[in-house]
């Protein structure tokens, strides 16, 4: 029970399909249980970088990357790129961040 626990999603949160659209699968770390995809935010009408973990891949707790990435979330520094927010279904988390230079 506390392993499925760990993958359950509150009922009513945001989902990703729902802010976001035009997903474009980009051609590195396709391996290790993280993918990286281009998106467009359906509010902002800009491009986003989305990296897709999956939760049984993960070194650390589910939970315990919620609370890292919502720590990150408030951190602004020229030389890392934004994170803007993130989602998590049944079987994966989305990171949310801005492109940075290297990714196109």
């Amino acid at each position: 029970d506390f392993l499925r626990a760990q993958r359950m999603v509150p009922s009513g949160a945001p989902r990703l399909r729902d802010l976001y659209g035009s997903f474009e699968h980009l051609a590195l770390a396709l391996s290790k249980g993280r993918c990286m995809l281009r998106c467009r935010s359906l509010l902002a009408k800009e491009d986003r970088l989305c990296s897709q973990l999956r939760k049984d891949k993960l070194a650390a707790w589910p939970a315990q990357l919620r609370s890292e990435l919502e720590l990150l979330r408030h951190i602004e520094h020229p030389a890392l790129p934004r994170i803007h927010e993130f989602f998590e279904d049944f079987n994966n988390i989305y990171l949310i961040s801005e492109l940075w230079d290297g990714i196109s």
